[in-house]
Protein backbone atom coordinates (compact mmCIF):
# COMPACT_ATOMS: atom_id res chain seq x y z
CA UNK A 1 0.00 0.00 0.00
CA UNK A 2 1.48 2.98 -1.05
CA UNK A 3 1.79 6.09 1.60
CA UNK A 4 -0.46 8.42 -0.54
CA UNK A 5 -3.45 5.84 -0.52
CA UNK A 6 -4.17 6.98 2.84
CA UNK A 7 -5.33 9.76 2.74
CA UNK A 8 -7.85 10.16 -0.08
CA UNK A 9 -10.44 12.60 0.13
CA UNK A 10 -9.31 14.30 3.22
CA UNK A 11 -11.95 15.98 4.83
CA UNK A 12 -11.27 19.53 7.14
CA UNK A 13 -12.29 18.83 11.11
CA UNK A 14 -13.70 21.39 13.01
CA UNK A 15 -14.40 19.48 16.11
CA UNK A 16 -11.90 19.44 19.32
CA UNK A 17 -8.90 17.12 18.89
CA UNK A 18 -8.31 15.03 22.57
CA UNK A 19 -4.84 14.18 22.86
CA UNK A 20 -4.92 10.89 24.48
CA UNK A 21 -4.54 7.61 24.28
CA UNK A 22 -7.55 7.05 21.71
CA UNK A 23 -5.01 7.98 18.94
CA UNK A 24 -3.16 4.91 18.59
CA UNK A 25 -0.25 4.99 17.01
CA UNK A 26 0.82 8.15 17.20
CA UNK A 27 4.00 9.85 14.94
CA UNK A 28 5.11 12.99 15.87
CA UNK A 29 6.96 14.70 12.78
CA UNK A 30 9.23 17.93 12.67
CA UNK A 31 11.20 20.01 14.96
CA UNK A 32 9.11 21.48 17.80
CA UNK A 33 10.18 19.95 21.22
CA UNK A 34 7.88 21.56 23.02
CA UNK A 35 5.07 21.36 21.31
CA UNK A 36 5.71 17.51 21.14
CA UNK A 37 5.94 17.14 25.15
CA UNK A 38 2.77 18.39 25.19
CA UNK A 39 1.33 15.57 23.26
CA UNK A 40 3.94 13.30 24.68
CA UNK A 41 3.13 13.86 28.10
CA UNK A 42 -0.94 13.91 27.58
CA UNK A 43 -0.78 10.53 25.64
CA UNK A 44 1.23 9.60 28.74
CA UNK A 45 -1.03 10.45 31.30
CA UNK A 46 -3.97 9.05 30.05
CA UNK A 47 -2.54 5.67 29.30
CA UNK A 48 -1.07 5.76 32.82
CA UNK A 49 -4.75 6.49 34.00
CA UNK A 50 -6.19 3.54 31.73
CA UNK A 51 -4.14 1.18 33.42
CA UNK A 52 -1.60 0.64 30.53
CA UNK A 53 2.21 -0.47 31.65
CA UNK A 54 4.33 2.67 30.15
CA UNK A 55 7.99 2.58 28.61
CA UNK A 56 9.85 5.22 27.92
CA UNK A 57 12.87 4.97 25.49
CA UNK A 58 15.06 8.59 25.36
CA UNK A 59 17.89 10.03 24.69
CA UNK A 60 20.18 10.23 27.93
CA UNK A 61 21.07 13.98 27.07
CA UNK A 62 17.88 15.43 25.47
CA UNK A 63 14.89 13.03 25.39
CA UNK A 64 11.53 13.54 27.14
CA UNK A 65 11.95 12.16 30.56
CA UNK A 66 8.66 11.60 32.81
CA UNK A 67 9.89 13.34 36.06
CA UNK A 68 8.49 15.70 36.69
CA UNK A 69 6.48 16.28 33.36
CA UNK A 70 4.40 13.18 33.97
CA UNK A 71 4.88 12.19 37.50
CA UNK A 72 6.33 14.42 40.31
CA UNK A 73 6.70 11.10 42.40
CA UNK A 74 10.18 9.29 41.35
CA UNK A 75 8.43 5.92 43.28
CA UNK A 76 6.33 5.22 39.86
CA UNK A 77 9.43 5.04 37.92
CA UNK A 78 11.97 2.29 37.42
CA UNK A 79 15.01 4.06 35.43
CA UNK A 80 17.32 1.92 33.88
CA UNK A 81 20.42 4.33 32.30
CA UNK A 82 23.43 3.05 30.15
CA UNK A 83 25.80 6.18 30.92
CA UNK A 84 29.23 5.83 31.88
CA UNK A 85 28.90 6.21 35.93
CA UNK A 86 25.36 6.84 36.13
CA UNK A 87 23.18 4.59 38.97
CA UNK A 88 20.83 2.23 36.89
CA UNK A 89 18.04 -0.05 37.71
CA UNK A 90 18.30 -3.96 36.94
CA UNK A 91 16.15 -6.19 34.65
CA UNK A 92 16.09 -9.86 33.50
CA UNK A 93 15.44 -9.81 29.94
CA UNK A 94 15.97 -13.19 29.25
CA UNK A 95 13.19 -15.09 30.83
CA UNK A 96 10.69 -14.39 28.40
CA UNK A 97 12.86 -16.41 26.06
CA UNK A 98 13.13 -20.26 25.75
CA UNK A 99 16.75 -21.49 26.16
CA UNK A 100 17.27 -21.98 22.41
CA UNK A 101 16.06 -18.17 22.20
CA UNK A 102 18.33 -17.37 24.59
CA UNK A 103 21.09 -19.17 22.93
CA UNK A 104 20.64 -16.86 19.82
CA UNK A 105 20.17 -14.12 21.30
CA UNK A 106 23.30 -14.42 23.86
CA UNK A 107 25.38 -14.99 20.19
CA UNK A 108 23.48 -12.10 18.59
CA UNK A 109 24.39 -9.44 21.11
CA UNK A 110 27.95 -10.48 21.44
CA UNK A 111 28.22 -10.18 17.30
CA UNK A 112 26.39 -6.50 17.51
CA UNK A 113 28.99 -5.66 20.01
CA UNK A 114 32.43 -7.12 18.63
CA UNK A 115 31.56 -8.85 15.44
CA UNK A 116 32.35 -12.65 15.42
CA UNK A 117 34.54 -14.72 12.54
CA UNK A 118 31.06 -16.51 10.93
CA UNK A 119 33.44 -19.69 10.72
CA UNK A 120 33.12 -19.74 15.06
CA UNK A 121 29.94 -18.38 15.04
CA UNK A 122 28.04 -21.94 15.66
CA UNK A 123 30.62 -23.31 17.92
CA UNK A 124 30.33 -20.33 20.25
CA UNK A 125 26.90 -20.92 20.38
CA UNK A 126 26.98 -24.32 21.26
CA UNK A 127 29.21 -23.70 23.66
CA UNK A 128 26.75 -21.26 25.54
CA UNK A 129 24.03 -23.83 25.32
CA UNK A 130 26.13 -26.30 26.37
CA UNK A 131 26.90 -24.76 29.65
CA UNK A 132 23.85 -22.89 30.00
CA UNK A 133 22.16 -26.84 30.02
CA UNK A 134 25.02 -28.08 32.55
CA UNK A 135 23.84 -25.69 35.53
CA UNK A 136 20.03 -26.36 34.13
CA UNK A 137 20.76 -29.59 35.46
CA UNK A 138 22.33 -28.09 38.50
CA UNK A 139 19.76 -26.76 39.40
CA UNK A 140 21.56 -22.88 38.57
CA UNK A 141 20.62 -19.98 36.24
CA UNK A 142 23.53 -18.01 34.97
CA UNK A 143 23.28 -14.40 34.41
CA UNK A 144 24.71 -11.83 31.43
CA UNK A 145 27.84 -10.75 33.37
CA UNK A 146 28.38 -14.03 35.66
CA UNK A 147 29.38 -16.17 32.32
CA UNK A 148 32.90 -15.24 33.14
CA UNK A 149 33.01 -17.33 36.52
CA UNK A 150 32.28 -20.60 34.65
CA UNK A 151 36.17 -21.57 33.32
CA UNK A 152 36.21 -24.14 30.93
CA UNK A 153 37.69 -26.58 33.36
CA UNK A 154 34.52 -26.14 35.78
CA UNK A 155 32.76 -26.70 31.96
CA UNK A 156 34.51 -30.17 31.96
CA UNK A 157 33.87 -30.85 35.30
CA UNK A 158 30.57 -30.50 35.23
CA UNK A 159 30.23 -32.94 32.21
CA UNK A 160 32.44 -35.28 34.19
CA UNK A 161 30.17 -35.67 37.10
CA UNK A 162 26.67 -34.68 36.73
CA UNK A 163 23.87 -37.61 36.00
CA UNK A 164 22.81 -37.98 32.15
CA UNK A 165 23.25 -40.72 29.65
CA UNK A 166 26.76 -41.64 28.50
CA UNK A 167 26.17 -41.13 25.01
CA UNK A 168 25.27 -37.58 25.67
CA UNK A 169 28.76 -37.21 27.94
CA UNK A 170 30.67 -38.34 25.73
CA UNK A 171 28.95 -36.11 22.59
CA UNK A 172 29.66 -33.43 25.07
CA UNK A 173 33.30 -34.25 25.52
CA UNK A 174 33.99 -34.59 21.93
CA UNK A 175 32.73 -30.90 21.58
CA UNK A 176 34.52 -29.64 24.33
CA UNK A 177 37.91 -30.98 23.10
CA UNK A 178 36.92 -29.67 19.54
CA UNK A 179 36.51 -26.04 20.99
CA UNK A 180 38.98 -25.85 23.47
CA UNK A 181 41.54 -23.65 21.11
CA UNK A 182 38.59 -21.30 20.89
CA UNK A 183 37.88 -20.57 24.55
CA UNK A 184 39.73 -17.82 24.84
CA UNK A 185 38.12 -15.05 22.29
CA UNK A 186 34.67 -16.21 23.96
CA UNK A 187 35.87 -15.71 27.14
CA UNK A 188 36.91 -12.24 26.15
CA UNK A 189 33.18 -11.70 25.30
CA UNK A 190 32.32 -13.07 28.74
CA UNK A 191 34.92 -10.97 30.42
CA UNK A 192 33.51 -7.68 28.82
CA UNK A 193 29.88 -8.21 29.58
CA UNK A 194 31.04 -8.56 32.80
CA UNK A 195 32.50 -5.49 33.11
CA UNK A 196 30.37 -3.43 31.03
CA UNK A 197 27.29 -1.30 31.74
CA UNK A 198 25.06 -3.26 29.54
CA UNK A 199 26.05 -6.87 31.59
CA UNK A 200 25.39 -5.35 34.35
CA UNK A 201 21.60 -3.80 33.27
CA UNK A 202 21.01 -7.04 32.12
CA UNK A 203 21.82 -9.20 34.60
CA UNK A 204 18.66 -8.24 37.35
CA UNK A 205 16.24 -10.58 38.46
CA UNK A 206 13.30 -9.37 37.89
CA UNK A 207 11.00 -9.63 34.64
CA UNK A 208 9.22 -6.80 33.02
CA UNK A 209 6.21 -8.10 34.10
CA UNK A 210 7.43 -8.06 38.37
CA UNK A 211 8.51 -4.81 37.36
CA UNK A 212 5.06 -3.55 36.40
CA UNK A 213 3.40 -5.73 39.22
CA UNK A 214 4.76 -2.90 41.61
CA UNK A 215 6.29 0.86 38.86
CA UNK A 216 4.01 2.59 36.49
CA UNK A 217 6.84 3.34 34.52
CA UNK A 218 10.23 2.01 32.36
CA UNK A 219 12.38 4.62 31.17
CA UNK A 220 15.25 4.21 29.78
CA UNK A 221 17.90 6.05 29.13
CA UNK A 222 20.37 5.58 26.16
CA UNK A 223 23.52 7.05 25.52
CA UNK A 224 23.95 7.67 21.81
CA UNK A 225 26.89 9.93 21.84
CA UNK A 226 29.88 7.05 23.66
CA UNK A 227 28.02 3.66 23.99
CA UNK A 228 25.55 3.69 20.51
CA UNK A 229 26.25 0.12 20.40
CA UNK A 230 25.31 -0.89 23.44
CA UNK A 231 21.95 1.21 23.49
CA UNK A 232 21.13 -0.64 20.46
CA UNK A 233 21.72 -3.84 22.45
CA UNK A 234 19.88 -3.02 25.30
CA UNK A 235 16.60 -0.97 23.40
CA UNK A 236 16.58 -3.76 20.82
CA UNK A 237 16.31 -6.36 24.63
CA UNK A 238 13.40 -4.25 25.50
CA UNK A 239 11.68 -4.35 22.22
CA UNK A 240 11.47 -7.77 22.33
CA UNK A 241 10.47 -8.11 26.26
CA UNK A 242 7.69 -5.82 25.28
CA UNK A 243 6.48 -7.62 22.23
CA UNK A 244 6.68 -10.37 24.75
CA UNK A 245 4.62 -9.10 27.56
CA UNK A 246 2.41 -10.76 29.95
CA UNK A 247 0.07 -8.01 30.55
CA UNK A 248 -2.22 -10.25 33.17
CA UNK A 249 1.42 -11.18 35.25
CA UNK A 250 2.15 -7.20 35.10
CA UNK A 251 -1.48 -6.51 36.22
CA UNK A 252 -1.67 -4.22 33.07
CA UNK A 253 -4.70 -3.64 30.91
CA UNK A 254 -2.62 -2.46 27.86
CA UNK A 255 1.39 -1.31 26.92
CA UNK A 256 1.86 1.79 25.26
CA UNK A 257 5.53 3.24 24.57
CA UNK A 258 6.91 6.27 23.94
CA UNK A 259 10.17 6.92 22.03
CA UNK A 260 11.74 10.29 21.55
CA UNK A 261 15.14 11.49 20.57
CA UNK A 262 16.02 8.06 18.85
CA UNK A 263 17.80 8.38 15.72
CA UNK A 264 16.52 7.02 12.67
CA UNK A 265 19.26 4.36 11.77
CA UNK A 266 18.77 3.14 15.81
CA UNK A 267 15.14 2.66 15.19
CA UNK A 268 15.80 0.56 12.17
CA UNK A 269 18.38 -1.42 13.80
CA UNK A 270 16.79 -2.22 16.87
CA UNK A 271 13.54 -3.10 14.94
CA UNK A 272 11.67 -0.85 16.62
CA UNK A 273 9.08 -0.96 13.96
CA UNK A 274 7.56 -4.39 14.82
CA UNK A 275 5.96 -2.45 18.12
CA UNK A 276 4.04 0.07 15.47
CA UNK A 277 2.31 -3.31 13.98
CA UNK A 278 1.65 -4.84 16.89
CA UNK A 279 -1.62 -5.22 17.57
CA UNK A 280 -1.61 -6.94 20.94
CA UNK A 281 -2.43 -4.12 23.34
CA UNK A 282 0.59 -1.92 22.39
CA UNK A 283 -0.06 1.64 21.47
CA UNK A 284 3.01 3.48 20.15
CA UNK A 285 4.30 7.60 20.10
CA UNK A 286 7.53 7.87 18.30
CA UNK A 287 8.89 11.61 17.54
CA UNK A 288 10.98 12.00 14.14
CA UNK A 289 13.06 14.67 13.45
CA UNK A 290 14.06 13.59 9.28
CA UNK A 291 10.89 11.92 8.01
CA UNK A 292 12.08 11.78 4.45
CA UNK A 293 15.27 9.87 5.69
CA UNK A 294 13.09 7.58 7.68
CA UNK A 295 10.36 6.29 4.87
CA UNK A 296 13.28 5.91 2.36
CA UNK A 297 14.01 2.59 4.03
CA UNK A 298 10.20 1.72 4.68
CA UNK A 299 6.76 3.31 4.46
CA UNK A 300 5.99 0.86 7.24
CA UNK A 301 6.89 3.80 9.52
CA UNK A 302 3.85 6.14 8.30
CA UNK A 303 1.47 3.48 7.13
CA UNK A 304 1.45 1.91 10.65
CA UNK A 305 0.54 5.37 12.29
CA UNK A 306 -3.02 5.90 13.29
CA UNK A 307 -2.39 9.95 13.79
CA UNK A 308 -0.28 11.89 12.87
CA UNK A 309 1.27 15.08 13.77
CA UNK A 310 3.06 17.40 11.60
CA UNK A 311 4.92 20.34 13.40
CA UNK A 312 7.72 22.74 11.88
CA UNK A 313 10.12 21.14 8.83
CA UNK A 314 13.21 22.81 8.39
CA UNK A 315 14.31 20.91 5.60
CA UNK A 316 12.76 21.34 1.68
CA UNK A 317 12.37 17.34 1.71
CA UNK A 318 10.25 17.50 4.34
CA UNK A 319 8.41 20.33 3.72
CA UNK A 320 7.70 18.88 0.42
CA UNK A 321 6.32 15.76 1.82
CA UNK A 322 4.22 16.82 4.37
CA UNK A 323 2.63 19.18 1.37
CA UNK A 324 2.38 15.65 -0.38
CA UNK A 325 1.43 13.66 2.43
CA UNK A 326 -1.84 15.25 2.36
CA UNK A 327 -2.26 15.61 -1.66
CA UNK A 328 -4.60 18.40 -3.04
CA UNK A 329 -8.05 18.90 -3.77
CA UNK A 330 -10.01 20.35 -6.38
CA UNK A 331 -11.12 23.93 -6.91
CA UNK A 332 -13.31 25.46 -9.23
CA UNK A 333 -12.29 28.43 -11.27
CA UNK A 334 -14.54 31.05 -12.66
CA UNK A 335 -13.08 32.98 -15.38
CA UNK A 336 -15.64 35.74 -17.05
CA UNK A 337 -15.06 37.57 -20.03
CA UNK A 338 -16.67 40.47 -21.54
CA UNK A 339 -16.89 42.65 -24.80
CA UNK A 340 -17.97 44.68 -27.50
CA UNK A 341 -20.58 42.46 -30.06
CA UNK A 342 -20.00 45.14 -33.84
CA UNK A 343 -23.09 44.50 -36.18
CA UNK A 344 -22.33 43.09 -40.07
CA UNK A 345 -21.46 45.50 -42.70
CA UNK A 346 -24.56 44.56 -44.23
CA UNK A 347 -26.64 44.45 -41.01
CA UNK A 348 -25.44 48.20 -40.57
CA UNK A 349 -26.01 48.98 -44.33
CA UNK A 350 -29.64 47.41 -43.61
CA UNK A 351 -30.29 49.91 -40.15
CA UNK A 352 -30.43 46.23 -38.44
CA UNK A 353 -27.63 46.25 -36.50
CA UNK A 354 -26.01 48.38 -33.75
CA UNK A 355 -23.18 47.40 -31.18
CA UNK A 356 -23.81 45.86 -27.90
CA UNK A 357 -22.16 44.57 -24.84
CA UNK A 358 -21.82 40.74 -24.57
CA UNK A 359 -20.44 38.63 -21.34
CA UNK A 360 -19.84 35.41 -20.57
CA UNK A 361 -18.68 33.17 -17.71
CA UNK A 362 -16.89 29.58 -18.00
CA UNK A 363 -15.64 27.01 -15.17
CA UNK A 364 -12.64 25.40 -15.06
CA UNK A 365 -11.50 22.35 -12.38
CA UNK A 366 -7.87 23.02 -10.74
CA UNK A 367 -6.45 21.04 -8.28
CA UNK A 368 -4.55 22.78 -5.60
CA UNK A 369 -2.61 21.21 -2.67
CA UNK A 370 -4.15 21.31 0.28
CA UNK A 371 -1.09 22.31 2.38
CA UNK A 372 1.61 24.12 0.70
CA UNK A 373 5.15 23.40 1.44
CA UNK A 374 5.70 27.14 2.93
CA UNK A 375 3.05 26.05 5.61
CA UNK A 376 5.02 23.33 7.12
CA UNK A 377 7.87 26.20 7.53
CA UNK A 378 5.98 28.48 9.01
CA UNK A 379 4.60 26.67 11.73
CA UNK A 380 5.06 27.99 15.68
CA UNK A 381 6.27 25.48 18.12
CA UNK A 382 2.86 25.02 19.49
CA UNK A 383 1.32 24.27 15.89
CA UNK A 384 0.66 21.14 13.75
CA UNK A 385 -1.18 19.98 10.99
CA UNK A 386 -2.99 16.77 12.42
CA UNK A 387 -4.41 14.24 10.42
CA UNK A 388 -6.46 11.37 12.06
CA UNK A 389 -6.30 7.89 9.60
CA UNK A 390 -9.57 6.47 11.28
CA UNK A 391 -11.93 9.36 10.42
CA UNK A 392 -9.58 10.60 7.44
CA UNK A 393 -10.07 14.10 9.17
CA UNK A 394 -6.93 16.54 8.97
CA UNK A 395 -6.75 20.15 10.62
CA UNK A 396 -4.86 22.94 11.79
CA UNK A 397 -4.32 23.15 15.78
CA UNK A 398 -2.53 25.03 18.52
CA UNK A 399 -1.49 22.30 20.99
CA UNK A 400 -0.65 24.40 24.12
Amino acid sequence: MGIFSLIKKAVPSTRIVNIDASLGNVLLAGTSPRGMEMIMRNYAIDSLNNNAALVIFRDAKNGYSSYPSITTSNSMIYEINNEEGAISEQIDPFSCFSDSETNTYLINMFDNYSEIDKSKRMSYQNYIALLRSLLKKRGRTVKLNEYINYSFEEVERLNATLSMPETERNRNERFLNSFLPDIRELEAYFYDFANNTIGEILSGTRTMEKIFQTKEIIEISLDFTSKQKESEMLMEVMIDNICKLNLSAAHKSSIAVIANEIPNEVLIKTKFSKLIKNTRGCNVLYTVTDLTNLIEQSNEWIEYADSYFFFKQNSNKNKEFCSEFFGTYERTKESRTSGVSNPTFWDRMSGKGSSSRQSSTTYTTEKERVYLPDVFASLMENQAIYYFKKTNEHSRLNVF
